[in-house]
């Protein structure tokens, strides 16, 4: 069986393994395995040329969607090495482990469908693996510039700047057809249970049963931050009474062109009068359009290792 190796040199998670391990574990599994050298979009393009058996993806979230974008429709399935920060597609999986045994362990794949998100809006069409959301997140990411180099020093910045000036904002949504407005810190159209720094703010959400989760936050009543991050990381937010969670098979907004996220992807600008952000005025604020979201079930097909234990789909 071929496989085509692709690897994230500069992925930042723990228990790192080269290239030479990962290519030479995978012949010991019984594959006639290729690494192709990837520095830049073109190279990926090139790497992912032919018709292999099998995609090996060893990095993080932004190498996986990279990679799961350009092969849909191509009828080859992907497996998931994570060697990144956060890994939050690989974890939703359970594929958490050890980068060489995950490996070896695809000898003996556990193989699953997995939905692939698109969203649709001015700027033409884009696919997601975990989420698409506006307020404090994609504001936050904004301010952090996720194209950036990673800094620890930024990120906090970042946070700090998105709650120094979040403010609730007017939205009109439309939930499987059905109209809902609503004034909201925080919408987020979920596929994975989590996104971003490993936010699980979807623990029920499953990547292949067709459905978004919609995690809502309210304005009404506000809720101190230390009580959302608590919910957060217990896996409990929907429990706060300002937080409700919707399933659904599509998802429209009208977007004024504040930020957005597309997983780790931002569009969109600062329309505040946030001083930090002189130079984006009112006046740069553009007329509403609508963004629509749906899911294209079962696109991707994933293999994982054997051995993994999913956290949203047993």
């Amino acid at each position: 069986m071929r496989a085509i190796l692709i690897y994230n040199p500069s992925a930042g998670g723990r228990g790192s393994a080269s290239s030479e391990q990962l290519l030479s574990t995978l012949v010991d599994a019984g594959f006639d395995a290729e690494y192709r050298p990837t520095a830049s979009e073109s190279d990926l393009d090139l790497a992912l040329e032919g018709q292999p058996d099998l995609f090996v993806v060893a990095g993080g979230d932004g190498t996986t969607r990279a990679v799961a974008t350009r092969i849909v429709g191509r009828g080859i399935p992907m497996a998931l090495i994570p060697m990144g920060t956060s890994n939050n597609i690989a974890h939703s999986l359970g594929q958490v482990g050890k980068p060489l045994e995950l490996c070896a362990n695809l000898a003996t794949p556990r193989k699953t469908a997995f939905d692939l998100g698109r969203a649709r809006g001015s700027w033409g069409e884009t696919l997601f693996l975990e989420a698409v959301g506006w307020g404090l997140f994609a504001e936050t990411l904004y301010r952090y510039d996720p194209d950036a180099p990673k800094s620890p020093i930024r990120g906090a910045q970042a946070i700090i700047g998105a709650l120094g000036h979040l403010q609730a904002k007017d939205y009109r949504l439309t939930i499987d057809g059905q109209p809902r407005e609503g004034r909201y810190l925080l919408i987020e159209a979920m596929n994975t249970p989590m996104t971003g720094n490993s936010m699980r703010l979807a623990p029920q959400a499953k990547t292949d049963d067709g459905l978004l989760e919609v995690v809502l936050i309210e304005e009404g009543g506000r809720v101190g931050l230390l009580n959302y991050l608590m919910h957060l990381v217990a896996g409990k937010l929907e429990e706060i009474p300002t937080v409700s969670v919707v399933q659904c098979k599509t998802f429209s907004l009208e977007w004024d062109g504040a930020p957005l996220h597309l997983d780790a992807e931002v569009k969109g600008e600062l329309h505040s009068q946030d001083p930090s952000q002189a130079d984006l005025s009112a006046a740069n604020v553009q007329p509403p359009s609508k963004i629509d979201l749906d899911l294209m079930p079962a696109r991707l097909e994933l293999w994982l290792s054997g051995n993994t234990n999913a956290l949203s789909q047993a």
